[in-house]
């Protein structure tokens, strides 16, 4: 079968959504013929294992479509996959099979797609205090955008969701009639998987107490501010405890002060972004891994942002770390209460510190959990899963051409 995949997110970039790209690009290369079109290079290009990758896709969305449409003429594929909704607008100008799969904030706050008229002027204006002229324009931006992502949804062949919130959203959304498929996790089973704790902290440096750990962007969304004041209430309980919080964003210099302010300065450690090849060394150096996610809001157009998903808690059950996350968006598609972890309300910080206590204290249960985990990942997390579900998805679409 011949593959086209519209990967608007693709290394050398970095995030889960590259990550995603790749492997997933990696694994149905191995029997297929996969052409990638990517964003145009800038930095140094990544192993792709021989796939083919055509760095097309531009800052202007329909100089991408039209790029697209062109890449497609040139060698016709059976089947098209396109990783962001955005791209969805491609079944509306295109006869090939489309699938597409979403992550959420793609269709109900889109990001890849087009824009109004003379955007690049109004977003200039002032958006600050009370409704205004700039703050208007900016919300009538997103909801047109978000308008024309569900129009090309409606027209796909087959839409992967990934996670139950996320199908869930669509039909919110109020698009119906594709074919929608839940395809959870993403995880290299293979250097994500259970490694000894004591030459994981011998090789990073980390001291013997007990040791937690969140991963991400450091924005709203991933409630590090709730996690900070678990990690003051856990503090005083548990000598010695080590708090890592691995990720940059723009909300670091206000975390960082926040984490003085409670007076767990010493305790928390922000490390700034990692290789991703590092990161389960991290992990296996954890005794918990906290994912606090919240339900946050664009304080201009209003859309909610969410975790629809939860890579890094995946990685981390891979790992064999028990979580404890939020019951927040997508989270509890990937944690298992009482079997790989623990979900707690969002935003409260006293019922997450129970939780992450109950761990601390229990090694049996925290050992149980990891090895329920690392199982639990294998079996539906590893891109071997991923891999043959998405395959099965678009054979589905390529076979439904008249």
């Amino acid at each position: 079968m011949k593959i086209a995949i519209v990967a608007p997110e693709f290394p050398p970039a970095t995030g889960g959504m590259e990550v995603h790209a790749l492997q997933l690009s990696r694994y149905l290369h191995r029997v297929h013929d996969v052409k990638v079109i990517a964003p145009c290079l800038q930095g140094d290009d990544v192993a792709t294992d021989q796939i083919p990758v055509l760095h097309r896709l531009r800052r202007q969305f329909w100089l991408s479509v039209l790029t697209i449409l062109r890449t497609l003429r040139e060698d016709p594929p059976d089947v098209v996959l396109a990783l962001n909704g955005g791209y969805a607008v491609l079944g509306r100008l295109t006869s090939y099979p489309l699938a597409v799969r979403v992550v959420g904030n793609d269709f109900y706050a889109s990001w890849v797609g087009p824009h109004l008229p003379l955007r690049w002027l109004f977003w200039r204006l002032p958006v600050d205090g009370a409704p205004s002229p700039g703050r208007w324009l900016r919300g009538a931006d997103q909801r047109f955008r978000n308008r024309m992502v569900a129009w090309g949804l409606a027209s796909s062949r087959c839409i992967l969701a990934n996670s139950n919130f996320t199908a869930q959203a669509l039909v919110r959304a109020g698009i119906h009639g594709a074919d929608v498929r839940v395809i959870v996790g993403g995880v290299d089973t293979a250097l994500f998987q259970p490694r000894p704790r004591a030459a994981a902290r011998a090789r990073l440096g980390l001291p013997e107490g007990p040791i937690v750990a969140t991963f991400g962007h450091l924005k709203a969304k991933k409630g590090i501010d709730t996690a900070l004041e678990t990690v003051r209430i856990l503090a005083a309980q548990h000598r010695g405890l080590t708090y890592l919080v691995i990720g940059d964003g723009e909300d670091e210099a206000q975390l960082r002060a926040h984490a003085r302010s409670l007076g767990v300065g010493m305790q928390v450690h922000f490390l700034g972004r990692k290789a991703h090849a590092e990161l389960p060394h991290y992990l296996a150096a954890c005794d918990v891994y906290l994912q606090s996610s919240r339900t946050a809001y664009n304080p201009v157009t209003g859309v909610p942002d969410v975790e629809t998903m939860g890579r890094a808690a995946c990685e981390a059950s891979a790992c064999g770390i028990p979580v404890v996350a939020t019951d927040s968006g997508g989270l509890p598609d990937v944690v298992q209460p009482e079997t790989t972890g623990l979900l707690v309300p969002e935003n409260e910080p006293e019922v997450m510190a129970r939780a992450v206590d109950r761990l601390l204290q229990d090694s049996t249960l925290r050992e149980r959990m990891g090895r329920q985990g690392a199982a639990y990942a294998q079996q539906h997390f590893s891109w071997e899963t991923v891999g043959q579900r998405t395959e099965q998805a678009l054979h589905a679409a390529a076979a439904t051409v008249a």
